[in-house]
């Protein structure tokens, strides 16, 4: 993994800020308080803090005087891949894309996830106590022997200091002694085994009591035992009985739905065939009344009224054809005719004017009617003159008006197959009393339906049929076979009244010898329960010899897995500082030995033997040394993978030479560390790449 640049907005001093790692090996230069260790800090939250939780850690980080969090985005190249990480601590967002792929992930545990695969990057403290040098570190890590071997072995085993192995063990040794105490002399406080021990004691003798106590209860539970049979016989036959009873009942009250459901079923089922028949007329009807459609809005006095009209009318033809006649003859060229409505006005107004003798005003009607009479007379208004031309024409008139009617009258006689006049009246009868029938049966079908359909009449026959199917299968075969009788059932009643009396005689015989049963102090129940302690008891007792094998077998296992795990790390450890520790103290110390506790000697020469770097070397070859057993330390966490150092000028106090031995050894480790040197000097500005701030 190599870290290609940093953006940083809104964060501590700087409201943005982008810086580039150009190479291997990036020198980051500036004064003092120029932002420096802000930037470190930067890089230590991108990496590893998560935007969607808040705690002091983050929000310590903020712009000064600024009530809004910041955004970090880091770009990381790996394997030639292009990777983007991005955390917004104000809107809690994360997003972490490989811009070659475009795959992308969005929660913490998978982001940290990949850049432990890809940079073996743990955790941020893990991080700052390793990978991460400041320029008081390696002073620090000399403080003693038993923490430097401590904070090796949290490292290496990847654990905190709550579940480092010395403590495991120390607690699984606890337990075991906590198990046995008191098992071999005595103890003020017993241990578990010692105190089911004594527990077990105590439960066998309480037992034994409850035992020989019962014996003495064994003959009044004998005759109670008597008694509760007999009363259990009494039980199971009085509940046979009851059973008989019940069914007789169940019998009796079937037989008495059913024949209600038969009697529904017949009024259904003659309801249903009252209504086929109905319709049935109707239809018949309905098609009779359809054939004589025309005849059902027949108006009889309108066809007297045509009968009439057509004989005044054949009086009249018959006027015209005898005055035709007589003019032919030449008997009159004409005869006059008077207008019966000129002539009645005439009449009227003359005899009103005799009112005038009782109102001298009302003679004027007189002048009324002679006004009628020359205007119907005189001027010839009041006149029809028949000449032989309006003879003709008006017996012409007449003759079609009569056909038209005749033709009329006979088309109706045709279309309803009748004769006569009396037979066409007697058809017109016949339907007004069809449709009267048809009318009633409508009536009678609708009083039958009542708001009901014949559809709805069917499925409720089919519903009565089918409780009534239901109500018959609740009749046995052998109730059908052999019907129960009302006198059976009414012995059946008496015998269980006896029978149930006869119950309530033994169970206030077995109340009392119960009672006397309980007044012994125990019982076998109190015994089961003894028993049931005894043998949890025992069980503990069985579990906790397995615990106390399990965990002697575990203290074992875990202090062989502890050494095997000190001895490997042990010797990839001393490989590597055999490596450097040469270059970096000009050849005077190379052999180092890792001891068990993880605690370091070097060979001397001067001493000529092994001894503790903190006991007998300066101050500036102990930084040497423990520079190195850092190295060696990150070496073997890092997977083999290339990871990130980041060192905060932490070779202040480094004379020139030391520097150019950290100066090569740094070149050297380029393959493996990505390292970014923080500094206010220009010393540095040979070693790699400089970026100024």
């Amino acid at each position: 993994m190599f870290l290609r640049s940093i953006t940083v907005k809104n964060f501590k001093k700087f409201p943005e800020l982008t810086v580039r790692f150009p190479s291997d090996i990036t020198v980051i230069k500036g004064p003092n308080e120029q932002g420096k260790s802000t930037l470190l800090s930067a890089l230590v939250a991108g990496l590893f803090y998560d935007p969607k939780k808040s705690n002091k850690d983050i929000t310590v980080l903020r712009a000064w005087n600024s009530e809004t969090l910041y955004q970090i985005m880091i770009d990381i190249e790996h394997h030639g891949e292009i990777i983007a990480l991005k955390k917004d601590f104000e809107k809690k967002e994360l997003l972490f894309k490989n811009e070659t792929t475009g795959a992308t992930l969005t929660t913490a545990a998978a982001v940290a996830g990949h850049l432990y695969e890809i940079g073996a990057l743990r955790s941020a403290p893990l991080f700052e106590n390793t990978a991460c040098v400041k320029h008081d570190a390696l002073a620090r890590i000399t403080e003693g022997k038993r923490e430097i071997a401590q904070a090796l072995e949290e490292l290496i085993t990847s654990s905190g200091e709550n579940i480092s192995a010395d403590k495991v063990l120390k607690n699984i040794s606890d337990i075991i002694g906590g198990l046995q105490r008191g098992m071999r002399g005595q103890a003020k406080t017993p241990g578990l085994l010692k105190q089911i021990d004594i527990d077990i004691a105590e439960f066998i003798v309480k037992k034994d009591a409850i035992a020989t106590e019962l014996k003495d209860i064994a003959e009044k539970s004998s005759y109670c035992g008597e008694l509760s049979a007999h009363y259990h016989a009494i039980v199971r036959e009085l509940e046979i009985k009851r059973n008989q009873y019940r069914s007789n009942g169940e019998y009796f009250k079937t037989v008495e739905e059913l024949r209600k459901l038969h009697a529904q079923l017949e009024k259904v089922e003659a309801d249903s065939t009252a209504l086929k028949d109905i319709e049935s007329k109707q239809e018949y009807l309905s098609f009779q009344l359809e054939k004589f459609q025309h005849l059902r809005m027949f108006d009889q006095a309108k066809w007297y009224a045509q009968r009439e009209a057509v004989n005044i009318k054949k009086a009249q033809l018959t006027h015209f054809e005898e005055e035709g006649k007589h003019m032919k003859k030449g008997e009159k060229r004409g005869k006059v005719h008077i207008k019966k409505i000129h002539f009645l006005a005439s009449v009227m107004f003359f005899a009103a004017g005799f009112l005038g003798f009782a109102d001298v005003r009302l003679f004027a009607l007189w002048g009324l009617f002679v006004a009628a009479v020359v205007y119907s007379f005189a001027l010839k208004r009041g006149l029809v003159i028949h000449t032989p031309t309006a003879v003709r024409t008006e017996a012409g008139t007449l003759a079609h008006e009569i056909a038209v009617l005749e033709r009329q009258r006979n088309q109706l006689l045709q279309e309803s197959g009748a004769q006569s006049e009396e037979a066409l009246l007697g058809v017109v009868k016949k339907i007004s009393e069809q449709e009267q029938e048809f009318a009633k049966l409508s009536s009678k079908r609708e009083g039958i339906l009542r708001e009901k359909t014949l559809e709805d009449f069917t499925q409720e026959r089919k519903e009565l049929l089918r409780r009534i199917s239901i109500e018959e299968s609740k009749v046995s075969d052998e109730q059908k076979a052999l019907p129960p009788a009302g006198e059976a059932q009414r012995a059946l009643e008496l015998d269980i009244a006896q029978k149930e009396q006869d119950l309530a005689k033994l169970e206030k015989e077995i109340v009392r010898t119960e009672e006397v049963m309980r007044a012994a102090p125990y019982d076998h129940e109190m015994l089961a329960k003894a028993e049931e302690e005894l043998e949890w008891k025992q069980q503990q007792r069985t579990n906790a010899e397995y615990k106390l094998k399990t965990l002697e077998l575990l203290f074992a296992s875990l202090g062989e897995a502890k050494a095997k795990t000190i001895e490997k790390s042990r010797r990839a450890i001393e490989e590597y500082m055999q490596k450097y520790l040469p270059i970096a103290t000009e050849g005077r110390y190379r052999n180092v030995t890792v001891k068990d506790d993880l605690s370091f000697e070097v060979w001397s020469e001067e001493k000529k033997g092994l001894i503790a770097p903190e006991e007998h070397l300066s101050k500036g070859t102990i930084d040497q040394f423990y520079l190195v057993a850092r190295f060696a330390v990150l070496n073997l966490l890092n997977k083999g993978t290339k990871s990130l150092l980041l060192l905060d000028d932490p070779f202040a106090g480094f004379d020139a030479a030391r520097k150019q031995k950290v100066h090569a050894m740094l070149q050297d480790m380029t393959s493996v560390f990505q390292i970014i040197i923080f500094t206010h000097s220009s010393e540095y500005d040979t070693w790699g790449s400089v970026v100024a701030i």
